[in-house]
């Protein structure tokens, strides 16, 4: 099979003269599809071939060797491939070349794992490619691969080269009458962090500093004595830094044997002849002879070529290391745990982990891991037990096939019965196995065609992104910043440009500070307070007047992405529309992006640019073609009931299927166009735009992974763990924009005993524990009534927390004047009592009643004002939002739903209602203890979300 594919790589440009170009597309494509699901399975065919000629079979329990002699002979059928293949770079077809480019890099990960290296034709062209495609001149034919691909490819190449490349060090010849000794070699492995110097030979002493003639003045004694000169060395290497410095040039002494005659005879010699002979001997330096040392200079230009491939192999393996971090190591950590293991802390097997307190700053990245990497562990053991408490649904599965994968086992495995809806698995989700016999039962192990009863234990998306970021931090633009925290201190700003800031983009003081210095900073920048959402669009209106390119804007919550991106799309700057409405695109799941921005979200703007080149026509028509196609099945129950007509139902069917399979393939063949078409269309819309906006978790897709950003704000930054705000950082920027209040809602962890060790503690509280006068603090709120904010002002912010103008007016409401609402009012059920629900959360019946009573009674007193949209329902807990949802619904229909917001307050945070309801649930007879509601943080956000 291996020489089929490189018969068609190879005489594909002599076929290509003899059909039309659109079907032979499509056939190349198929192809290169062939050739990578081949590749896929090439162990299974190993393991087949092994047990067809040594008429043993295979263990499927037992991993493989690492290359069998057929694995070999297969390997190195496969060496003809790779040059024919590279000349398909060339295409010009974005899909032929996206398929080609995967497909090279299936075979080099072949020969990297088989250990066998790839021919030297093949690297050759290879490398020519990358070549090409790093020159400037114009002309010259080139692949058509972007600077990302070929920098993957580059890294690729890389592993197969040698890690040391010969840097010649040319001895300097004199003007001696004695032969230079030969030219030495010494192999250095150049990289982008070393200094380059030049090291002395193991079989060299190291020379003295040569003489200076200002060591010969008169001034020493009268009649001095001489000694035979030592010999002459080159200095050591200098200390490594970061940076390449620049090499020191060695001063050449000229020796002759005259020279040696003369200090033979020196001991001898006294007095005046012994001075006058010394200051005839020695022969120093002369400028013509300096000109020899611009001979290592002009060696050291010979291997520039060398050490800027080394640079670009550096800058491609810190690429991937950023982009592509390796995260086995979560995976073997959770698939070594008991699933039936009860407690807090994960199982381990040996050693406990070893648990340290979250410090201000840290050494290095090994210290960073091992204080962070078991935190992340007891985060996801915790989310494990608590999916423990959720009732999942489990449907048989049946074992197809099975190989192994460096230190895992890759199954395929098929689910017969039916299963829900909305019931799917995803690539990130953890699922349990377990087999019918029971846990008392023997374990057959994964045997193929073995039934399993199946069950989705929890998803690992933003735990995957967690995990890679805290991997690849080392690689990170912010990678110094956040080990030993850097914030620079305040710019001091010009009265002009503060008071043009605030007329411009109509914002007041503190505002104007934080955008103009923000704009200014290098690095991180901190934001503390209840960012309005006009401080966001004064800041974009100023990247889009000074040209910068885009901007990535994330928050913690859904909710919040939301509001900002609905308000930039519709061009608001501040309270009122102004200016033209810039390019946002919302990226998330589609059932996570509300429907007010649906018309910006990433899919949907996808199919919309196809629909509109009328590319999914075929695709639909194919289906439809396949949904009318009679079924084989229905015909085959006839033919056992008719048997008189058994021979032409038999070639009916035989005709239907050959339909139904060429209407299937003409499906498949239109998919893989189609997708072809989504990817190109999806990287000019994420070029095109000046914004994009997604959550923390959701900047790990790895749609936008190759993009950079001229900022990156982060909202909502105190209410996320450490590793979450590490997730945009991934990308290229020179400024990071973190806004936060730790004042409101801390971030929300699972595992108690991480919280022991400061895990709940955002990157922005650690950053801004080292310089908190670096903080721009949004003074001025635009939120609350004045009688609402005294409150959080007073307790939370010393005071500090300032009205805007005319609140009073701006925020009056008719029930405000009402003696049972007022701006706020507190009720005390006396016969509320708590109580357990499934899950250890808790509800209220009697508080519950008395939020539909006061809302009911809203809609009867006020009667003339629409209260839909604009009323909260929170609960610090799920257990109580069902149950007040449940009792609303029991009161209002089943719509009441979609006109009031019910949510928790962590769910909640970031969004503003008119009115907010709050059920605080904790009450009853002989309750000593509120739990986590003794906090007094949680009660900001709480007030501050109401009018």
């Amino acid at each position: 099979m291996t020489q089929a594919i490189t018969v068609i790589f190879k005489r594909t440009p002599l076929w290509a003269d003899y059909f039309d170009i659109p079907d032979m597309t499509v056939w190349m494509r198929d192809a290169l599809i062939f050739g990578r699901d081949m590749l896929a399975q090439w162990r299974v065919m190993e393991s087949a071939a092994i047990a067809s000629t040594e008429g043993e079979p295979t263990s499927l329990n037992r991993k493989p060797p690492k290359l069998s002699r057929v694995g070999k002979r297969m390997m190195n059928d496969l060496q003809p491939v790779l040059p024919e293949l590279a000349r398909w770079l060339r295409l010009s077809d974005e899909e032929l070349l996206h398929q080609s480019f995967a497909l090279i890099q299936t075979v080099l990960d072949c020969f990297r794992t088989t250990g066998i290296p790839p021919s030297e034709a093949g690297l050759a062209k290879l490398n020519k490619h990358v070549d090409d495609a790093r020159k400037t001149t114009q002309g010259t034919p080139r692949t058509r691969l972007d600077s990302t691909r070929i920098a993957k490819l580059e890294d690729a190449l890389a592993t197969f080269e040698s890690d040391d490349d010969d840097v010649e060090i040319v001895s300097v010849a004199t003007a001696s009458s004695h032969p230079s000794a030969p030219a030495r070699k010494d192999t250095k492995h150049v990289r982008k962090e070393a200094q380059t110097t030049l090291k002395p030979l193991a079989s060299q002493k190291p020379p003295a500093k040569p003489p200076v003639m200002d060591q010969f003045k008169l001034e020493a004694p009268p009649f001095p004595t001489f000694q035979r000169a030592q010999p002459i060395a080159t200095s050591g290497p200098s200390r490594p830094s970061t940076a390449i410095s620049k090499v020191s040039q060695p001063v050449v002494v000229d020796s002759s044997s005259s020279d040696s005659d003369s200090e033979a005879e020196t001991g001898k010699a006294k007095g005046l002849a012994a001075l006058a002979k010394f200051q005839k001997s020695p022969r120093f330096p002369k400028p013509v002879e300096r000109r020899q040392i611009k001979m290592l200079d002009v060696t050291n230009q010979a291997k520039n070529a060398t050490i800027e491939r080394l640079s670009r192999r550096d800058d491609a393996r810190r690429r991937a290391m950023r982009l592509k971090p390796d995260i086995s190591g979560l995976h073997r950590a959770l698939l070594s745990w008991n699933y039936d293991h009860t407690g807090p802390d994960p199982p381990t097997q040996g050693e406990n982990i070893k648990l340290a307190h979250v410090p201000d700053k840290f050494i290095d990245h090994r210290h960073y891991l091992s204080v962070f990497e078991p935190l992340l562990l007891l985060e996801c053991w915790a989310q494990i037990v608590q999916s423990k408490e959720e009732t999942q649904e489990s449907y048989d599965c049946k074992i197809c096939s099975k190989q192994f994968t460096d230190d895992f086992i890759d199954l395929e495995a098929t689910i017969s019965e039916s299963f829900k809806k909305d019931w799917r698995l995803s690539e990130t989700d953890v699922v349990l196995l377990r087999h019918p016999a029971g846990r008392s039962g023997v374990d057959p192990g994964l045997q193929i065609n073995s039934v399993w009863s199946l069950k989705k234990v929890f998803s690992l998306a933003t735990l995957h992104r967690e995990y890679g970021a805290l991997m690849g931090l080392p690689f990170y633009d912010a990678f110094q910043s956040v080990m030993q925290p850097h914030i620079s201190a305040l710019p001091l700003l010009d009265k002009r440009d503060l008071n043009q800031a605030m007329s411009t983009y109509r914002v007041n003081e503190p505002q104007a500070r934080a955008i103009l210095s923000s704009l200014r900073a290098r690095g991180f920048g901190l934001i503390q307070g209840p960012l309005p959402l006009y401080t966001r669009g004064g800041i974009q209106r100023k990247l889009t007047k000074d040209l910068y390119k885009r901007f990535f804007y994330a928050p913690q919550v859904t909710q919040r992405s939301t509001e900002v991106a609905s308000r930039l799309k519709e061009g608001y700057r501040g309270t009122q529309k102004r200016g033209d409405p810039i390019k946002v695109v919302r990226i998330g799941p589609d059932k996570a992006i509300d429907i007010s921005v649906r018309d910006i979200a990433l899919d949907y703007l996808v199919e919309q640019k196809l629909n509109g080149e009328n590319v999914a026509n075929a695709t639909d028509d194919a289906g439809k073609q396949i949904a009318q196609a009679p079924s084989g099945d229905r015909i085959c129950q006839t033919t056992l009931a008719i048997d008189e007509e058994i021979k032409k139902l038999n070639s009916r069917r035989m005709s239907l299927t050959q339909q139904f399979d060429r209407l299937k393939d003409k499906q498949k063949s239109d998919n893989r166009t189609l997708d072809a078409v989504r990817r190109r269309t999806r990287v000019e819309i994420l070029q095109e735009a000046d914004v994009i906006c997604a959550t923390l978790a959701g900047s790990g897709h790895e749609s936008i992974e190759q993009l950079e950003f001229d900022m990156v704000i982060i909202d909502e930054a105190a209410q996320a763990v450490e590793l979450t705000s590490l997730i945009p950082l991934k990308f290229r920027t020179p400024r990071c924009i973190m806004v936060g209040d730790p004042q409101q809602l801390p971030p929300t962890v699972l595992s108690q005993e991480a919280c022991k060790f400061n895990y709940n503690q955002s990157l922005f509280v650690r950053l801004q524990k080292h310089r908190p006068d670096a903080v721009h603090l949004l003074s001025i709120q635009y939120r609350m009534h004045p009688e609402i904010s005294q409150l959080p002002s007073r307790l939370f912010y010393q005071s500090r927390l300032l009205d805007g103008p005319d609140m009073d007016v701006k925020t009056k409401q008719p029930w405000q004047a009402h003696p049972k609402f007022g701006h706020y009012r507190f009720f005390n059920i006396s016969r509320g009592q708590e109580e357990g629900t499934i899950g250890h959360s808790m509800k209220n019946v009697q508080e519950a009643q008395v939020a539909v009573a006061l809302y009911a009674r809203l809609r009867r007193e006020f009667a003339a004002v629409d209260f839909d949209y604009r009323v909260g329902i929170v609960s610090m807990y799920r257990g109580q939002v069902i149950e007040l949802q449940r009792a609303f619904e029991r009161r209002f229909g089943e719509d009441i739903r979609g006109k009031i917001h019910f949510h928790t307050v962590d769910g909640f945070q970031g969004q503003e209602k008119d009115i907010i309801i709050l059920s605080c649930v904790r009450a009853g007879p002989g309750v000593q203890s509120v739990g986590f509601l003794a906090g007094m943080l949680l009660e900001n956000p709480k007030i501050k979300s109401m009018n």
